[in-house]
């Protein structure tokens, strides 16, 4: 059993090396999906997704990329840029690059100057965001597909596009998982302010 299952990943890793078909079919179906639950536009969630590969091939091109650890989120054309990078220049010079690429609004720095968190501060961060998001889930009349989760170095940072109340509701929610350091707000409102 498990030499078979290895096989088959072998099979679709040299089907996907080889093609490209898998990913394409697979992103089709993400976009499709998270379209169906999203405030965003059919297109303003592709060109989100357009924007985060523009500016990861621009991240990829910089002198600092290996000395780096930067995750880029883009959410109705508004880009985040989290994660650590060697110095203030590298920082200041990638979020410039990156506010330069087509449909990027407006770029938010959120970058810190030092060296790469570890692999086991990143896999905390995860289990921070999936708190998060659980947290979300349980919220009443809350639709927590309105809201995006990037945790970085326990900093949860939130994006989308919602009312006042929904923001309050989801920072308050993001506060109450342990290990969360601080709560971070990137929204987009569609309300006037209370």
């Amino acid at each position: 059993m498990k030499r078979h299952l290895i096989g088959m990943i072998l099979a679709l890793s040299s089907v996907v090396f080889v093609t490209g078909c898998v990913p394409a079919i697979i992103a089709g179906t993400a976009t499709g999906a998270s379209v169906a639950i999203d405030r965003r536009s059919t297109g303003a969630v592709v060109d989100d997704q357009t924007i985060e590969l523009k500016a990861m091939q621009l991240l990829s091109k910089q002198s600092f990329f290996d000395q780096s650890h930067v995750t880029i989120t883009s959410y109705n054309g508004r880009v985040l840029l989290v994660g650590q990078v060697p110095n203030t220049t590298d920082a200041q010079k990638l979020v410039h690059a990156i506010s330069k690429v087509p449909k990027a609004k407006q770029a938010f720095n959120e970058l810190e100057i030092g060296s790469p968190i570890s692999l086991s501060t990143r896999s905390n961060d995860t289990v921070i965001t999936g708190k998060v998001k659980s947290q979300l889930l349980t919220l009443k009349g809350f639709d927590s597909h309105a809201v995006k989760v990037i945790t970085e170095n326990s900093i949860v940072y939130l994006m989308g596009i919602v009312t006042y109340d929904e923001a309050h509701k989801a920072t308050e929610e993001a506060r109450k998982v342990n290990g969360v350091r601080k709560v971070v707000r990137v929204f987009e409102y569609i309300n006037k302010k209370p």
